[in-house]
């Protein structure tokens, strides 16, 4: 079974497709230089907020996630940080964070009332790594709580009752939201099954294509050749569109592409998520497929064909192990990787 079900670096935050509420009514940007100096983040007020899927089909009563978290001004107010959100259609929290007028951590179920809180406190401008490990559940939740850069600091026992409300309820969403005080920025967040536990600190960081790959170069670009097809699909900013783009009209035509190397030693590879951006064109089914190519030399498909419409829409997949090791992917594998896409006409079963 599959831990992760959703990443997210906010580096492209400003066009994906997340539901939002701000207090002007604009949508909900990101902010240059991360926590690491490189990459952007999610930077919140009061009033703003950002709302992505837990993807956790069959266990949306269960769940890890975690998010690189920073307060500008801990201060007089309490208010939420995060919460945990069923369905569109009840339009309930069932799980809430609160940084407090303290600095402290505090746990609260659906109907407002405190679960359980830390003793230890956040500073001002400081970056934090904040881990939730929740179940929402009468009375036999598991043991669970909040952990901070790697040491717990509030902790759920077996048989405190977690969750107000009926027993539908689930956590589909979970909700980044602006403080009361100064400005909230977020980055590097992961959601993952109950049962794979903690992750720990990390950093998401996004690569563009850099390159073709010479022996998988089946599509044409808009400029009427196969010259340098990676140049016109790899914005680094808000997606251009019909701009730049490449195209095909055949039936299964795989299109591949060089991608640089990660700008980070990594320690340990969770996983990789495929981005492209895809549309229709004409009469007739088309499906797109999102396919790498392995520095083994093996082309791999990622088993997802998503059928396009006429509008553009972005096509999400993670893979969490090279296909042909069946274990995580190494640094080498993911600077030797080629990534694109394979075109489908018609019906596909």
């Amino acid at each position: 079974m599959s831990a992760l079900t959703a990443i997210e670096g906010f580096d492209w935050i400003d066009h994906l497709s997340y539901a939002y509420s701000t207090t002007s009514g604009s949508p909900v940007t990101a902010s240059a230089s991360s926590r690491f100096g490189t990459g952007r983040y999610l930077q919140l007020t009061n009033g703003d907020g950002l709302k992505i899927a837990t993807n956790l089909p069959g266990q949306k009563q269960s769940g890890v996630m975690g998010f690189a978290f920073l307060n500008t001004n801990v201060g007089t107010s309490s208010d939420d940080i995060c919460m945990l959100y069923r369905d569109v259609a009840n339009g309930t929290a069932c799980h809430r964070l609160q940084l407090t007028s303290a600095g402290a951590l505090n746990i609260l179920n659906g109907g407002g009332a405190s679960i359980a809180s830390s003793t230890n406190t956040m500073s001002s401008n400081t970056w934090y790594y904040v881990e939730w490990l929740w179940e929402i559940n009468d009375v036999t939740a598991e043991v669970g709580g909040i952990w901070v850069d790697g040491i717990q600091w509030v902790t759920i026992s077996a048989g405190v009752d977690t969750k107000v409300g009926p027993a539908t309820q689930s956590a589909d969403y979970f909700v980044l939201m602006g403080h009361t005080n100064g400005t909230t920025r977020f980055d590097d967040v992961y959601v993952s099954t109950h049962q794979s536990g903690l992750l720990g600190d990390m950093q998401i960081v996004s690569l563009v294509a850099t390159g073709d790959s010479p022996a998988y170069k089946t599509w044409t670009n808009n400029a009427g050749n196969q010259t340098n097809n990676y140049s016109y699909v790899d914005e680094t900013g808000n997606p251009d569109d019909d701009a730049t783009y490449v195209f095909t009209t055949g039936d299964q035509k795989l299109e591949l592409y060089r991608f640089g190397n990660l700008p980070v030693t990594a320690n340990k590879i969770f996983g990789i998520e495929l981005i492209t951006r895809a549309k229709k064109s004409g009469v007739g089914d088309m499906f797109i497929g999102q396919d790498f190519l392995t520095d083994t030399s093996v082309t791999e498909p990622t088993d997802s064909k998503t059928q396009l419409s006429a509008s553009y829409t972005y096509i999400r997949t993670l893979v969490e192990e090279n296909p042909d090791t069946s274990s995580l992917f190494s640094e080498s594998e993911i600077n030797n990787l080629h990534f694109g896409s394979k075109s489908y006409t018609g019906t596909v079963h």
